[in-house]
């Protein structure tokens, strides 16, 4: 039986507040039912395996359907068949051409119409009785070939009001050659005022199924399955055990109290002395001082950050000029380059390699620098997992943050939800703004066993390595001369945007979003003649690719107050490292 028959079987007892204690299948109950009332005497206290008790046909006739149940006392099975009361209504009404109800009252008053009458009736509903006997055959068939092979029945008991019709019964002992058993009452079961009513006494066939359901919540059963939901049990329990939990809530209650009182009594015995208000008011007078020192503290540090912001805007119209310069130019020389042989030096590149496959090249289509607010709006969800599954950052650690730098925590969804809100209005601080910059491209690097690789790994193995890498030449503007410089970024940033150590150009987790499959596609220098004869093939192998990297444009200005921000050890390392040209691996 399914979870949803079960609740939509319970919910009307439920809204009027019945609580349902047993559930059982209309099979199960029947066998309850025989087995405490006319098997009792039959059944002996243990079974003898080499002479068990014979087997027992129960044929409980429904309005859809029959349920055969077989048990020999100790065991039971059971199968459903969709022949009922039902289907000989319709026969007559099929047979004897008249309406439904009519054909049901000649059903339920058989017994009182006249011999035509009656013979028309059998006549009508014979197929029925054959469908029925060829069900039983069938049921008997595959139990005694497949369940129990040595089984003996010796005979059929017939339940339902459908039993009562003329000739069934007869008919089915001549044709499965099994004694049926039609019972008129129940032994076990007492109460004068109603075994002997006439309307039990008329019904007494159909009342095996909530007898012995019956019987189960009694505990009188042999069979105790329950198919009441675990849930309603547990939430059945839980109001049980209210009263107690609201007893043991109030003891508790009641502890606390005397445990308040005690404690209020010892703090009302100790009373205040003047000295002790004295004192009082000596605290107070010092705590008002060291406020109003505080304030004007505050008020000479909100004035020297309005100096200092005025002296960096100053600066930044000299500096800031540079940042995008430096930034094409860092991404432009980390883009690979076909070395030329000695002898094609004063050639073009498609002459001396004219196999574009073999050229060191990569094509940029485009380029889009996108302001955000923060660098966390953009390093989460699928670029966090990218950036976790590149070269890089496997080696920085799997799942570990890009270096010098805490890892994001995980997006929930009240996180998603308040970035998704318009924030129009709303000031953004500069310090943790910044640009997620998107490069689009592809390259023909795909034969196999190119040297540097394929696909997405020639991109990471020269690209994305060198943004990691490579350092490049800066001029600063406080003393006209040119520097080295990293590119990536490897300084800490607290929750304010100060950034502490080397922060280089300000780029951070360059990783490939996107990585298309290798396919063919026509030669774009299909046609195009060379000088040393090679023949272009008419298709080339492509990949595509999206590569991703937070920038935060950073001045010169800027690289000098993280590196005095850093730790004594640490910026003098930065500081030395600057100075020789050197270059650390990225962590």
């Amino acid at each position: 039986m399914k979870r949803d028959q079960v609740f939509k079987a319970i919910k009307p007892f439920e809204e009027v507040g019945i609580a349902v204690e047993y559930i059982q299948l209309a099979p199960l109950a029947i066998f309850n039912c025989i087995r405490y009332d006319l098997l009792e005497r039959e059944v002996p206290a243990e079974i003898d395996p080499d002479n068990p008790p014979a087997w027992k046909v129960i044929l409980s006739v429904g309005t859809d359907t029959t349920d055969v149940v077989l048990t020999n006392g100790f065991r039971v099975w059971q199968r459903s068949v969709p022949l009922g009361g039902n289907h000989f209504t319709k026969a007559i009404t099929k047979t004897l051409k008249t309406t439904f109800s009519k054909a049901e009252h000649l059903k339920r008053n058989a017994q009182s119409i006249g011999p035509d009458d009656a013979k028309a009736l059998f006549k009508a509903m014979r197929p029925v009785y054959g469908d029925m006997v060829t069900e039983v055959q069938t049921s008997l068939r595959f139990f005694t070939m497949n369940v129990e092979k040595s089984a003996e029945v010796d005979k059929i008991i017939a339940l339902g009001n459908a039993m009562k019709l003329p000739g069934l019964r007869k008919f089915l002992e001549q044709n499965l050659e099994i004694p049926v058993l039609q019972i008129d009452g129940y032994d076990r079961l007492a109460g004068p005022s109603v075994v002997a009513n006439p309307a039990f006494k008329d019904n007494v066939l159909a009342f095996s199924t909530c007898y012995g359901l019956a019987l189960q919540g009694l505990k009188q059963s042999v069979l105790k399955t329950n198919l009441i939901p675990q849930e309603v049990h547990r939430d059945r329990m839980i109001e049980e055990k209210k009263p107690w939990a609201l007893a043991g809530a109030a003891a508790l209650l009641l502890g606390f109290t005397i445990n308040y009182g005690g404690e209020f009594m010892a703090w009302f015995g100790s009373r205040v002395t003047d000295e002790w208000k004295a004192k009082g008011g000596e605290a107070t007078t010092m705590k008002t001082t060291v406020d109003k020192f505080n304030e004007e503290r505050a008020a000479a540090e909100k004035a020297l950050e309005e100096v200092d912001k005025k002296g960096r805007n100053l600066v930044q119209s000299v500096e800031g000029r540079l940042l995008w310069p430096e930034l094409l130019r860092a991404v432009n020389e980390c883009l690979p380059r076909t070395p030329l042989p000695p002898e094609f030096k004063d050639q073009t590149i498609e002459s001396a390699v004219p196999d574009i496959s073999k050229r060191n090249d990569l094509h940029i289509t485009s380029f889009v620098a996108t302001p955000m607010k923060q660098y966390d709006q953009w390093f989460k969800k699928d670029v966090k997992r990218a950036w976790e599954l590149s070269p890089a950052g496997v080696r920085a650690g799997a799942g570990a943050a890009p270096a010098g730098e805490e890892p994001p925590a995980e997006e929930t969804p009240e996180d998603a939800a308040a970035a998704a809100e318009d924030d129009e209005g709303v000031e953004v601080n500069p310090a943790l703004a910044g640009y997620k910059i998107e490069i689009k491209g592809h390259h023909f690097h795909n034969e196999q066993g190119s040297p540097g690789g394929t696909g997405a790994a020639y991109v990471d193995d020269t690209l994305v390595k060198s943004l990691l890498e490579r350092e490049i030449e800066v001029f600063s503007p406080a003393d006209g001369k040119t520097k080295k410089v990293r590119i990536i970024d490897l300084s800490t940033m607290d929750a304010e945007g100060k950034r502490a150590g080397d922060a280089g150009l300000g780029i951070r987790n360059p990783v490939l979003t996107y990585k298309s499959e290798t396919r063919s596609v026509a030669n774009p220098a299909l046609g195009k003649e060379n000088t040393l004869g090679f023949k272009q093939p008419d298709t080339i192998r492509r990949f595509d690719f999206t590569l991703e990297f937070w920038w935060k444009p950073t001045t010169e200005s800027d690289r000098q107050r993280a590196i005095a921000a850093a730790p004594p050890a640490e910026a003098d390392a930065t500081a030395t490292a600057s100075l020789n040209g050197t270059t650390n691996e990225v962590q």
